[in-house]
């Protein structure tokens, strides 16, 4: 591989013991797990995203930021620092080119101020209707740092990064943000099990794949009337818990539980993350779910079947 070599089962035990970013199913985004390659003092992240603007009303600019703090994300949650980014854009034909360089210039932007070394194309296709773009990015993980469902223990806690229990609201509005620094200053702390972003599937989703992967049961504690209020509000006739809402934006993390209250306390000192709190925890390993949901009427279970190798 140029330069390094692939250590032997490595792509293995990636694929059955770490969890990085659940939504690695082509139906959401295109999104894959990271692939890992050895080097000196550690191990090289390799991660892949897709997006598709069909003319709708995200700017360019906007467009162009989401996408770069998306593929940044995927490789800041495996605890890795990210170094480059490629960005490949294939456009209908019609596409100002105005458009097209609004893009560029986001996403470099955004790579500019976190450092990040970048290459880009740009390609107009007669036959595309919409824009599609490609992300790749290679991340420095070092040796001596391991994040993975397997490290889960029994009595650890969940933990969301939002502004849910700040503002009232599960879904964050404020705009994409890139996480690195914040998941940096966090790993000194010690303690952190694995991080995730549920994205498009909600925090269930991600959840669920955890409570699958360790396997574990888990506890969740029941939002706050107000968020459920406001996330339903416009969802008429559509019933269910906010917790399958889609958010973007948000960081999940499973830390131990004597050092949760540090986590979140470092977590509040950072815009992106501020609101963390503790939504639930790990409360039985070795098991396969379910996931409960304890409200203030009991407890009920939110997942019964979590999700297994058959779904991957």
């Amino acid at each position: 591989m140029g330069g390094f070599e692939e250590e032997a089962g490595t792509m293995e035990s990636v694929h059955n013991n770490m969890l990085f970013d659940p939504f690695h199913r082509q139906d959401i985004h295109g999104l894959t797990r990271p692939d890992l390659f050895s080097v000196a003092g550690g191990k090289l992240v390799f991660q892949t995203e897709t997006a598709r603007s069909g003319g709708d009303n995200l700017s360019a600019g906007d467009f162009g930021h989401q996408v770069a703090c998306g593929i940044l994300n995927s490789i800041a949650v495996t605890g890795a620092l990210p170094m480059a980014l490629n960005l490949s854009v294939v456009a209908s034909k019609g596409t100002s080119q105005g458009f097209l360089e609004k893009l560029l210039a986001a996403f470099k932007k955004v790579a500019a101020r976190e450092n990040v070394l970048i290459t880009a194309t740009t390609e107009k296709n007669n036959d595309m209707d919409g824009i599609f773009v490609s992300t790749a990015g290679i991340g420095f993980l070092p040796a001596e740092l391991t994040l993975g469902s397997d490290r889960v223990k029994r009595g650890d806690i969940l933990i969301l990064c939002s502004r849910f229990a700040e503002d009232s609201t599960l879904v964050d509005s404020s705009g994409p943000e890139v996480f690195t620094d914040v998941i940096q200053e966090v790993l000194t702390l010690g303690g952190v099990r694995l991080i995730c972003m549920p994205r498009r599937r909600g925090i269930a989703g991600a959840v669920s794949e955890i409570a699958a992967r360790v396997p574990a049961e888990i506890s969740l504690v029941e939002p706050r009337a107000e968020v459920c209020r406001q996330n339903f509000a416009g969802l008429k006739g559509f019933q269910t818990d906010p917790f399958n809402l889609a958010c973007d934006n948000l960081l999940l993390l499973v830390v131990g539980g004597d050092c949760a209250t540090d986590v979140i306390e470092l977590l509040s000192e950072y815009p992106p993350s501020a609101g963390a709190h503790a939504i639930g925890s790990i409360t039985d390993t070795g098991i396969k779910g379910p996931v409960w949901l304890n409200t203030a009427n009991g407890r009920r279970i939110l997942i019964q079947e979590t999700l297994n190798d058959a779904d991957n």
